[in-house]
């Protein structure tokens, strides 16, 4: 056998594997995208929402908005965090959060 066609033998098998390993590709790449499009979908509305829960440092935001707007209401906005067993308003629960924002901003307290 001569180099010749031995260099030739292993250029067609590389080619052979090459070809075999972009279908392999493309083929799971084929099956990922059928598994996204099976899979139960998300609202998108839930993950919008989720993002926009309220921080503490919104919470904070709205404490002193509320206190600057009226300043008589100082302690009134405390005893509202007290009676979510909060000294300051980091020290409301993070599910109770929303809650007391808005409870804030309609003038609640």
């Amino acid at each position: 056998m001569s180099l010749e066609s031995r260099i030739e033998e292993l250029t067609k098998a590389v080619e052979a594997l090459t070809a075999l390993m972009d279908r392999t590709i493309e083929n799971a790449a084929n099956r990922a995208v059928e598994k996204m499009q099976d899979s139960p979908k998300v609202e998108k509305s839930e993950g919008k929402e989720a993002a926009k829960l309220p921080t503490p440092d919104d919470l904070k935001a709205a404490c002193l908005a509320a206190a600057r707007a009226k300043p008589e209401d100082k302690a009134k906005i405390k005893d509202l965090l007290a009676s979510y067993g909060a000294k300051v308003s980091a020290d409301v629960p993070a599910d109770k959060i929303a809650e007391v924002i808005g409870k804030i901003e309609a003038g609640e307290y």
